[in-house]
């Protein structure tokens, strides 16, 4: 065991009774009423070697019991003096009860009452270091009754996920407040693998100090996180509040003394010949002296001012750079915010992103990270399904010193993160006087206006988020405000939660040039007017947008989007309120206690009130919940015609019309206002006559709203059956297969292989006789006596694709994505190659195949083969397919085996014979391989569709750059590569991702590289 020398025991011995004597001071203070509040870590005194042992650089994040661990690092007594007693420069400035302990500088993180709310933190502060590869560690808390919690687990499954250099002390002293755990803490109930965890005597100073020495320099090594479950004791009552005689036996109280570990040291220092017990007690009363002085002082010391509670409840923002962002005429508004996210990691490594399927090939459920773990994959994780853990890592991490960007998947799954959020995140700055920031930024879909979320996809909550003071909270309308609020809030020094209404995200809207960043609490006026001011945010703006058109022209509006609603930008609208004395507040979240009641209050309770010419209005969703159903959903939110009823019954009210006056609203108006609010046109397949039916687009996915037409399945005149795929359209989520409830026959598309189709949309017509009432309530539609019959697509052929290619292609979903890249590398490297008589010189599609394979190692998917049996396998060592033209319009394919384990000495001249091979007919492939490279440059065909040749999953095609010496010809800079792949089995970001891949491959191809590799 690693020992302590006695000149360091003796410093230890002074801490632990400094501790002990604060402990008692607090105590004798409250009964003399010159306290509010004491918790004491009596009985926990030997962890002071935990302190002792954190070096510069390490952080400590533990709980209410950790004065001997403050004390060890170097906080003195006297800051634990003017934070007992509350004082303006004690390290809240009086905001936090003793004992929360707080220092930046000695990196001890600021503590919460909450039982294990800094062990996820903690684990943020490690990750920290871990990114930055520093030497550094974290040491963290708990007491034995905060081992039930559920942050407990938690935090050790991501400290162990990402082997963090982390030291996990559990202090077990055995009760928590008047409940007895040694029976149910996570140990004795064998939840815990008691395999990581190692048992120590927490009140053998000597024992602690051996065991936390090793334990943090197996973590100083790289080993990972270290767990240790301290047996202690708790010699006093829990707090001030509390007597533990009620609950706690005489005997059991005496036995308590018997494991003092101030006692133990001392008697062990005296066995040891350390110590005599004259200089004990000449010791103790040294510390006693100093203890006392100390409170003396902290007693006179100044009381905060009644005004400094308002101080540092956000952090000062600081500068925004500029946000340098291009875009054409449109732009989604998801595409706005994965384009701000690659700025953003492109600029600075401080950012880092973590949330649920936010890595490739997925991108996020509504892939707003598409791309980022591409590029910066030490920076992009994935969460596991854990939103205590995205909250709370984040906190952590952001007081460590980066730039967290959390992912929330919905919103309406941020409550079991809830404890962190307001625990830490919104309190952090505020509690620590301002000394610590946690500059995260947490974002999240939100709101309905798209059927099929209900409860937990589709409710909003930005009310009961706001109603936390510190954190800012933003619901960005439009694709340059959710650029620029993004922008800002990344980098801002305050907590900030975006909200990303769905319904929003995929409409393509006209956009300015260029991006700038937006400040929050600047609302912004969508459009000027003196009559009445409407007040809205989110899908709100749409809602309000759907109206205008409804009211007349002789009624001015003015329109007003707060952007954010905390900060909230009451001076805008006030201003606008002034002006037309007339206020409307559209809101999706419910009435009561919301945003909205807010923004009425401070208007009537203004000098506006006196302007006011009618009653202001809110107009939002019941207090009910989002139903599934498209009628409980719509019927519960705000929507035009209640917002156009407000608008005519608040100016006509104040006008005082007559009945035989002209109506400010036009008649379509006044007949709108007078029906009940329903759901939008509906999605299912809807009768023209008694024999046509329309096919729609249906509902394709949370979020989505439109998708592009890859394949057109069926022609006019063919037979259609019920569930019948017709066409398949790409959105950014997935392959969708638009398929038929009825039988019939194809009368007309009413779009084209490319087109962009909305929900809803009519897509094609079907000829039918049946009756449809069966089907519009869920019975299958009668058969067709007189249905006409399929014709068959399947037909013998000769040469060109086999009947039973053909079979398999009808089957496969095909897309298509061409890309412009660089040829003067291989252009190069094959006139270098003919100057070298030591090497075969190879040819463009050799040099094409090579790239080709080292962009298929990266991307995962072009790896894999696809089974008869329609499973999809992984390979470590694949296959590379090259389509080969035969007499007789036959095609057949020439394969290099284990292509990605072969040296470039073995690949070119196995891929020049598997060429060869083929063409004399020695070789009839039988082979699945992920990919198929075919080339007609020998054609001079430039450009072409290729098809999906199963089994491949792929195919690429390459043209005629490669014949730079056809006459006159001027040597190219660029080829088009052709990538057509089954969308069965992929999607369009993994097809980007290999085409980035192949790109870079081929414009550095070199020949000598490969060589002297």
């Amino acid at each position: 065991m690693t020992q302590i020398s006695a000149k360091d025991k003796k410093k230890l011995l002074k801490i632990m009774l400094t501790s002990r004597l604060g402990d008692l001071r607090e105590q004798s203070l409250i009964r003399q009423g010159k306290g509010w509040f004491h918790v004491s870590a009596m009985g926990h005194e030997a962890l002071t070697v935990v302190g002792q042992l954190l070096k510069d650089g390490d952080f400590f994040a533990g709980y209410y019991r950790d004065r001997p661990i403050a004390l060890g690092r170097g906080v003195s007594n006297r800051e634990m003096a003017l934070s007992f007693f509350a004082k303006k420069d004690g390290a809240s400035g009086g905001r936090q009860m003793p004992a929360h302990y707080s220092d930046k500088k000695l990196g001890i993180f600021s503590i919460a009452s909450v039982v294990a709310a800094s062990l996820l933190p903690a684990c943020g502060l490690a990750w920290g270091i871990k990114l930055d590869k520093k030497p550094n560690l974290v040491v963290t808390t708990v007491g034995d009754a905060g081992t039930r919690q559920g942050d407990f687990f938690e935090s050790i499954a991501f400290a162990r996920e990402k082997n963090l250099p982390i030291l996990f002390i559990v202090e077990d002293n055995g009760i928590g407040i008047s409940s007895p755990t040694g029976k149910i803490n996570p140990l004795a109930l064998e939840v815990l693998d008691k395999k990581p965890w190692q048992m120590v005597d927490g009140c053998s100073a000597d024992e602690m100090h051996a065991t936390v020495s090793k334990a943090m320099q197996k973590i100083r090594k790289g080993a990972g996180p270290q767990f240790l479950w301290c047996r202690t004791e708790r010699i006093s009552s829990h707090s001030s509040a509390d007597d533990q005689r009620k609950y706690r036996s005489s005997e059991e109280l005496e036995a308590l003394e018997q494991k003092d570990p101030i006692e133990r040291l001392k008697q062990q220092m005296i066995a040891d010949g350390q110590l005599t017990a004259e200089e004990f007690e000449s010791l103790k009363s040294a510390a006693d002296t100093e203890v006392r002085k100390d409170y003396e002082e902290a007693f006179s010391a100044a009381d905060p001012e009644a005004g400094d509670v308002m101080q540092h409840i956000f952090a000062p923002s600081g500068r925004t750079p500029q946000l340098e962002l291009k875009w054409d005429d449109k732009r989604r508004m998801v595409d706005a915010i994965n384009d701000t996210f690659h700025a953003g990691l492109d600029k600075s490594e401080d950012f880092v992103f973590f949330g649920q399927d936010i890595e490739d090939p997925k991108g996020g459920v509504f892939s707003l990270t598409s791309g980022l773990s591409s590029k910066h994959p030490e920076r992009v994780k994935n969460s596991p399904l854990a939103e205590s853990t995205i909250i709370g890592v984040s906190v952590g991490l952001a007081a460590y010193g980066k730039r967290p960007v959390f992912e929330i998947q919905f919103a309406d799954y941020i409550w079991p993160g809830l404890n962190q959020l307001v625990t830490h995140l919104s309190t952090l700055h505020w509690r620590t006087h301002g000394e610590w920031t946690a500059p995260a930024v947490l974002y999240a879909p939100y709101g309905a206006y798209l059927p099929g979320g209900a409860l937990w996809h589709s409710q909003t909550n930005e009310a009961a988020l706001a109603h936390f003071p510190g954190i800012q909270i933003a619901i960005p309308s439009s694709p340059e405000d959710a650029a620029g609020l993004f922008w800002t809030a990344m980098h801002d020094n305050n907590p900030t939660v975006i909200l990303i209404p769905k319904h929003l995200m995929w409409r393509p809207r006209p956009v300015e040039s260029t991006a700038k960043p937006v400040p929050f609490g600047v609302a912004r006026v969508l459009q000027k007017g003196n009559d009445i001011t409407i007040v809205t945010w989110g899908n709100g703006v749409e809602v309000i947008e759907e109206t205008l058109p409804l009211v007349d022209e002789s009624v001015s509006v003015e329109v007003i989007d707060v952007r954010s609603i905390v900060p909230l930008d009451l001076v805008t609208i006030l201003d606008s309120v002034r002006k037309t004395g007339r206020l409307l507040v559209v809101q999706e979240d419910a009435e009561s206690c919301s945003i909205g009641q807010k923004i009425l209050a401070k208007v009537t309770s203004s000098e506006v009130f006196h302007r006011l010419q009618s009653p202001p209005v809110l107009i939002s969703k019941a207090d009910v919940h989002i139903g599934y159903n498209p009628n409980l959903e719509y019927s519960a939110l705000p929507d035009k015609k209640a917002v156009a009823k407000a608008i005519y019954e608040s100016v006509n009210q104040s006008r005082q019309q007559v009945a035989t006056s002209s109506p400010t609203v036009t008649k379509p108006l006044a007949a709108a206002v007078t029906q009940p609010s329903s759901a939008p046109e509906p999605s299912e397949e809807m009768p023209v006559d008694n024999h046509i039916l329309e096919i729609r687009v249906p509902i394709l996915g949370e979020g989505i709203t439109s998708a592009k037409v890859i394949a057109l399945l069926y022609k006019v005149g063919e037979a259609i059956e019920p569930d019948d795929a017709l066409c398949e359209v790409e959105t950014d989520k997935a392959l969708f297969p638009i398929e038929s409830s009825y039988s019939g026959e194809l009368l007309e598309w009413h779009i084209a292989e490319g087109d962009e189709v909305e929900v809803h949309q009519v897509i094609a017509t079907l000829r039918s006789d049946e009756a449809l009432t069966a089907a519009r309530v869920g019975g299958a539609p009668a058969e067709s006596a007189h249905r006409p019959q399929k014709a068959s697509s399947i037909r013998p052929t000769e040469g060109g694709l086999s009947p039973h290619i053909l079979a398999q292609i009808r089957n496969v979903a095909p897309a298509h994505m061409t890309v412009k890249v660089g040829w003067t590398a291989i252009r190069k490297a094959r006139e270098e190659a003919k100057k070298r008589k030591d090497i075969h010189t190879p040819s463009p599609t050799t040099m094409v195949a090579w790239a080709i394979t080292r962009a298929m190692e990266r991307c995962p998917i072009f790896t894999c083969t696809i089974s008869p049996q329609e499973t999809l396998y992984r390979h470590e060592h694949f296959d590379l397919g090259i389509a080969v033209a035969l007499p007789d319009d036959a095609l057949e394919t020439a394969i290099i085996e284990d292509a990605n384990n072969l040296s470039w000495q073995e690949f070119a001249p196995q891929c020049h014979q598997a060429i060869l091979d083929v063409r004399e007919g020695k070789v009839s492939s039988k082979s699945r391989v992920p990919l198929i490279l075919t080339s007609m440059g020998a054609y001079g065909v430039r450009d072409a569709l290729p098809v999906v040749v199963p089994p491949a999953i792929a195919t690429l095609f390459m043209g005629e750059a490669h014949l730079d010496a056809l006459a006159g010809e001027k040597p190219q800079e660029k080829v088009s590569l052709c990538l057509s792949f089954d969308h069965r089995w992929m999607n369009g970001v993994a097809a980007s991702q290999f085409m980035a891949e192949l790109r870079k491959e081929m414009e550095a191809f070199s020949i000598d590289n490969l060589v002297n590799a």
